[in-house]
C-alpha cells in the first residue's frame, strides 16, 4: 500500500508509518500544493493524509482511482467533497477534540487583545507617544460587566464559555443544533448580535453560515462591540468587516481565519481596530503533535483493518 502526506507534519510520520505501508510519500514544498500538483500527487495512492488547505473535489478523486481513506489534518471538513468521498466508498477521519483549549485559549488571547485594544496601545509605545500615565488612555471593555456571545456551541464554544464565566461575564449563545450541558443561556442570532459586547465564532463552515456576519448582521451589534473568529473565514464577509471597522473606530475584530486565505482583504490588516493572526488557532505543540498522531494512527488501523477511532460518518 502506498500512503502520501501533503505537508510535512510535527512528528516523523515516515518512522511510524514504516511497517504498515510499502512506500510514504511525504510533499515538502513548504506551501500548499496546487491542484495539478495535487492531482499528480493523488493517482496511486491508497491513503491520504491531507491538510485543510487541500481542496478534495470530486474533479481531484477521479485522479485517485485507488484511494480508500482520507485522514484529514482538521477537525472542519469544508474543504472535502463529502458527497464526493461517500460515493468512492472512501472512508474518512478527522482530529476532533486534541485541539479544542488551544483554540479556546487562542480566541480569549484576541478576546483580551481587542477589548483592552492592545495594538493600538502598543503602536503607541512603539511611536515614541507615551509620557507618562493618563486617566483616559485606551480605556477598554470591563469584561466582567460585559456579555459574552458563541455562535456555534460546540466543544470549542464550550470552553470559550467556561473562560468567559471565569472572567465573570454573563454567557448567552446561538447553535443551530441543540446542546445539553452547556454554559449560558440560549438566544436568537439577532438578539445574540444586539445584546453581546463580545462575539466569538465557533460553528463550522457551511452553506447556512457563509457571510452570516454580513453587513446587515454587523449593523446589529454594539458600536464599541468585539468580534472575533478562529473557526472559518467565509463565515464573515470580509469586506463588509472592513467597512464596519472604518466607519465604527471603537468597533474591534480578532481574526484568525480569512475568507481567501492566504490573501486578506487589501488595508485590513492595517486598521488600528483588527488583529490579525495566520490561522494558528490550533498551534500549540501539543495540540499540533496530537493531530498529527490522531491521522497517523488511524492511518495505523486502517492498513491493520482495525476499528477506525476518529471516523467522519459520511
Amino acid at each position: 500500500m502506498k500512503l502520501g502526506v501533503t505537508r510535512e507534519l510535527p512528528l516523523d510520520c515516515q518512522s511510524l508509518l514504516a511497517p504498515y505501508f510499502d512506500v510514504i510519500q511525504v510533499e515538502e514544498k513548504g506551501r500548499p500544493m496546487t491542484v495539478d500538483e495535487l492531482k499528480d500527487f493523488v493517482k496511486d495512492l491508497d491513503v491520504l493524509i491531507c491538510q485543510l488547505t487541500d481542496a478534495i473535489s470530486d474533479s481531484l478523486l477521479s485522479h485517485a482511482k485507488r484511494l480508500k481513506h482520507i485522514a484529514t489534518f482538521s477537525v472542519g471538513v469544508d474543504h472535502l467533497d463529502l458527497n464526493a468521498i461517500k460515493k468512492r466508498g472512501i472512508r474518512l477521519s478527522h482530529t476532533p477534540g486534541v485541539l479544542t483549549d488551544a483554540t479556546a485559549n487562542l480566541a480569549w488571547a484576541l478576546i483580551l487583545s481587542c477589548s483592552r485594544r492592545l495594538k493600538m496601545a502598543e503602536t503607541f509605545m512603539r511611536e515614541g507617544k507615551f509620557n507618562g500615565f493618563a486617566p483616559s488612555l485606551y480605556l477598554g471593555l470591563p469584561l466582567e460587566r460585559c456579555t459574552l456571545g458563541i455562535v456555534g456551541m460546540g466543544k470549542i464554544g464550550r470552553a470559550v464559555a467556561k473562560r468567559g464565566e471565569s472572567f465573570g461575564m454573563k454567557v448567552q449563545y446561538y447553535t443551530r443544533t441543540p446542546s445539553k450541558d452547556t454554559e449560558g443561556k440560549s438566544v436568537s442570532f439577532n438578539e445574540l448580535l444586539a445584546t453581546s459586547d463580545v462575539i466569538s465564532i465557533h460553528c463550522p463552515l457551511s452553506s447556512s453560515t457563509r457571510h452570516m456576519f454580513c453587513r446587515n448582521s454587523l449593523k446589529l451589534m454594539k458600536s464599541n462591540a468585539v468580534l472575533v473568529n478562529t473557526a472559518r473565514g467565509p463565515i464573515i464577509d470580509e469586506k463588509a468587516l472592513q467597512e464596519h471597522l472604518l466607519g465604527n473606530p471603537n468597533f474591534f475584530a480578532g481574526l484568525d481565519v480569512f475568507e481567501q486565505e492566504p490573501k486578506v482583504v487589501d488595508g485590513l490588516i492595517d486598521l488600528p481596530n483588527v488583529i490579525c493572526l495566520p490561522h494558528i488557532g490550533s498551534a500549540s505543540q501539543w495540540a499540533r503533535e496530537q493531530m498529527a498522531n490522531t491521522c497517523i494512527q488511524e492511518a495505523m488501523r486502517f492498513a491493520s483493518n482495525q476499528k477506525l477511532l476518529y471516523e467522519y460518518t459520511l
